[in-house]
Order: structure tokens, then C-alpha cells, then sequence
């Protein structure tokens, strides 16, 4: 058998984390619950590890333990090739934002400066963000015209997928994975070894991608537990 990292996960016992614990083990590797994740173990201090769980969890282990999460550029969706979107999505500021590109989905390139989500109108936007400074980098993303008919996610390493599940909605296993898998490779440039992309399907425009995400923090959402171990592993890079 291979030699695992030994992986560090929250106490909150998620389905997804039994399988993981369960096909990490079965590869012969170890797994740490960390009940108290703000103590640091120094039985593990020089060992290599591979940390998955929530955004708090993760940033403060890895932080403790002197290694770095492998994590997606907030602005990387708005460089994606427009044929991959099939919607227009800007990299832009607070202060440049203008009333005709609302209603739109906006969420900041830092984590957590206001609540990603659709905005209405300007004057919505604006009592959000009151306070904050006008240079603030933000992704503006044109709300989807049509029904979303599936949404799927992909656990990406090397620009290959790793693992794939359709979590809402039906459609052709088969071409969800082709699709996620040629959006992955177009971009790879642009995107870290490892990550998660979600996409979403319609009758009138077809699979598109909705988002990119830190594989370290995502949920499984019925992804091959066994099949994102590589991705896991990847985005934990050990000093």
C-alpha cells in the first residue's frame, strides 16, 4: 500500500467524513479527529499531513502545523473562456459597479468582506457594502436566464477528474464528467494542481461552469470518496 499522509479532520462527524476516514484507512493510511483543533498535537508536529474540513478549521490547522492549503484565485472565474459560462462574469471593484449590470450574483475575491449572493439592484448592493472601501475587488456574475436543470461538481487533480457527482437534478453522468473535464484542461493556467468545479445545466445553453472551489473545504455532495483522496492529498502542501 501507498503511504498517506495522515489526515486531520473536525470533530463533527459528516457522512462525508466517515467515508473518507473509512477509504483513507482502507489504503493504510491514518486519520485524526481533532476534537480541540485550536490545541496543537506535537505528535504530529513534522509528520505530513493532509487537512480537510470546514474554512475555520482548515486555515487554523494548517496555520499550526506550518503548512499551506493549495487554494483557487478569487478572480479565476472571471478569466474562464467565455463558451465555458455562457454568461458574462467580470473581475471589478465596489466603486465600479453600474446600474445596468444588476440583477447580478456578486461575491468579493476575499473570503467573507459581505455575503456572496444575487443583488437586486444597486441600491441593494450598495446598503451591503456600506462602509466597505470602494477598491474592494468583487466578481460580478449575470444571473442565469434560464432554469438550471442539473448541477453537478468535480474534484479536479492535474486538470484530470478525479471524482464526479450530479447532486441536483438528472442528466448524463457521462457528459457532466466530459464537460467539467474540458473546462479543467482549457484552464489549467489558471487554476491550482487541485480544486472543485461545480456546474450547472439548462435546455437552452447547456453545461456551464458556476464556480471553482478550494478542494480542502468542499463538501463531497456524493463524489467517490475513494476517488478525491489524491485531491485531498494535493491540497495540502507539507514544507
Amino acid at each position: 500500500m501507498r503511504q498517506l499522509p495522515i489526515l486531520l479532520i473536525p470533530e463533527k462527524r459528516a457522512f462525508q467524513y466517515e467515508m473518507l476516514d473509512k477509504f483513507w484507512r482502507w489504503q493504510g493510511g491514518q486519520v485524526r479527529v481533532l476534537d480541540n483543533y485550536q490545541v496543537k498535537d506535537d505528535a504530529l508536529s513534522g509528520q505530513e499531513i493532509a487537512i480537510y474540513g470546514h474554512r475555520e478549521f482548515a486555515t487554523t490547522v494548517a496555520k499550526m502545523y506550518g503548512v499551506r492549503l493549495l487554494s483557487v484565485d478569487g478572480r479565476a472565474l472571471s478569466r474562464f473562456q467565455p463558451e465555458y459560462l455562457e454568461r458574462n462574469v467580470t473581475h471589478a471593484t465596489i466603486g465600479t459597479v453600474t446600474r445596468e449590470q444588476f440583477p447580478a450574483f456578486i461575491k468579493p475575491v476575499v473570503h467573507r468582506v459581505f455575503p456572496s449572493g444575487i443583488y437586486k439592484s444597486i441600491q441593494h448592493f450598495k446598503e451591503t457594502v456600506d462602509g466597505i472601501r470602494r477598491r474592494e475587488e468583487i466578481i460580478v456574475s449575470q444571473v442565469i436566464p434560464h432554469k438550471i436543470t442539473a448541477k453537478a461538481r468535480g474534484f479536479i487533480l492535474n486538470g484530470r477528474i478525479m471524482a464526479a457527482s450530479v447532486y441536483e437534478g438528472r442528466t448524463l453522468q457521462s457528459s457532466t464528467e466530459s464537460f467539467i473535464e474540458l473546462a479543467a484542461e482549457a484552464h489549467r493556467a489558471i487554476l491550482p494542481a487541485t480544486c472543485v468545479i461545480d456546474v450547472a445545466d439548462t435546455y437552452e445553453l447547456g453545461w456551464m461552469v458556476l464556480g471553482i472551489k478550494n478542494t480542502w473545504e468542499t463538501d463531497l455532495k456524493g463524489c467517490s470518496a475513494r476517488g478525491a483522496i489524491d485531491c485531498i492529498v494535493a491540497a495540502t502542501l507539507n514544507k
